[in-house]
């Protein structure tokens, strides 16, 4: 009950935060892609290994700058989920009172100015969605739900039925097709 309380305020909180968010939407070509933002949230060390392997996909094509911030629903984060350069965690510890995220590592990637932010979260995850709501990216994409429409710019049907590589597959190649150029502008 208590835990349904502090859901509810902290489904307030983040409309309000959706809601008081205005940006410019810019959809770029995958080639013009400079920066990435990626969001997930970690079961297990296997859907750890799939975003790392997504995160050395963007950089072999050619990508900038790939960060990635992962939620973990505990209070101690596993072994395999160790920081790095591109990657950071969160886990319960980190949250406030409403489930929202109150690191300074939060507030550095919302802050960063992401050609594209693309959401690979399975499962509805509050803290992450905080997270989506406050980044500044200039694009943001996820998995189509009815609920979730103000958090994106373009989001893709790829329902739980379909595993996390679907999904980035559908990203990459919606990617490539967004403001392709015309054959004679090359």
């Amino acid at each position: 009950m208590f835990e349904g309380i502090r859901q509810n305020i902290g489904e307030h909180f983040l409309k309000k935060e959706v809601e008081g968010k205005r940006r410019a939407v810019v959809a770029k070509n995958f080639n013009d892609i400079q920066k990435i933002g990626i969001v997930f949230n970690v079961k297990d060390e296997d859907d750890f290994k799939r975003i790392k392997q997504y995160i050395s996909f963007f950089k072999e094509e050619g990508i900038k700058k790939v960060t990635a911030i992962g939620y973990y629903n505990g209070k101690i984060i596993p072994h395999y989920l160790r920081p790095t350069l591109e990657l950071n965690f969160l886990d319960k510890k980190d949250l406030n009172w409403y489930f929202m995220p109150a690191t300074h590592e939060v507030s550095t990637f919302c802050d960063s100015d992401f050609d594209v932010l693309i959401d690979v979260l399975k499962d509805d995850c509050l803290p992450m969605k905080f997270v989506l709501a406050k980044a500044k990216s200039r694009l943001k994409i996820g998995r189509f739900s009815e609920e979730n429409q103000a958090l994106y710019d373009l989001m893709i049907d790829a329902n739980e039925t379909k595993d996390m590589n679907y999904f980035m597959e559908q990203v990459n190649h919606y990617l490539r097709i967004l403001n392709k150029p015309k054959v004679n502008e090359q």
